[in-house]
């Protein structure tokens, strides 16, 4: 097998020379008596745009999340099928008084209602250097408040009345006309738009669904 990292960067020249020495190694080691019961090439931006790359079989990855492989690809038909929910379990009146961190004065400034949400880096990695991170509750987008915790976030929901315990937050997903693909959370980490390591942030201890 071999990936072919040009299908990443649509590079059709690439890929072609790849598949040609794949299939080159394949010819000489069967010449010399090994056989093979399956050979493969294609992961998923190819499986997409080089059908020539299928051979005996494929490793569909990133697609069967409905996600595209590389910053500009829009697989026709496709749709994101992973979100990453939690609830709020605490609304207080924020005040402008410091919050519990390490940086609470900074971030507690200008917050009048604040909700606690129980997802923290410990269970999403990716909310470690997040910046400027939002979540989605009751179809509105509302700001992270400064860095993550281990075990919570802090959201300001100033402008969103009514926000009570036990309401749906969206932290990667669709609520109602509003949507946090993958890619921005990602983007907003610093991490490089290849959605198989977005993908892969999430903790064992997160259940799933």
């Amino acid at each position: 097998y071999t990936p072919l990292t040009g299908a990443y960067v649509r590079d059709s020249e690439r890929v072609r020379l790849q598949l040609e020495r794949l299939r080159e190694a394949r010819a000489a080691a069967q010449k010399a008596g090994v056989k093979f019961s399956c050979v493969h090439a294609a992961s998923s931006p190819s499986i997409l745009t080089h059908p020539e790359a299928h051979l005996d079989a494929v490793r569909p990855g990133t697609v069967l999340y409905g996600l595209p492989s590389h910053p500009g690809q829009a697989p026709e038909g496709f749709e994101p099928v992973m979100q990453i929910k939690a609830r709020v379990v605490h609304v207080h009146d924020g005040d402008g008084a410091p919050m519990g961190g390490y940086r609470a004065a900074a971030e507690s400034e200008g917050a009048g209602r604040v909700a606690t949400v129980p997802l923290g880096y410990g269970g999403a990695r990716h909310l470690l250097r997040q910046e400027g991170g939002q979540v989605l509750i009751r179809g509105m987008r509302a700001p992270i408040l400064g860095s993550a915790r281990m075990a919570h976030v802090l959201v300001d929901v100033s402008a969103l009345p009514g926000v009570r315990v036990g309401d749906e937050v969206v932290f990667v997903g669709r609520q109602g006309d509003e949507q946090i693909t993958a890619e921005e959370a990602a983007a907003r980490a610093g991490i490089p738009v290849v959605n198989c390591e977005s993908l892969c942030l999430l903790a064992a201890s997160v259940p799933r669904h």
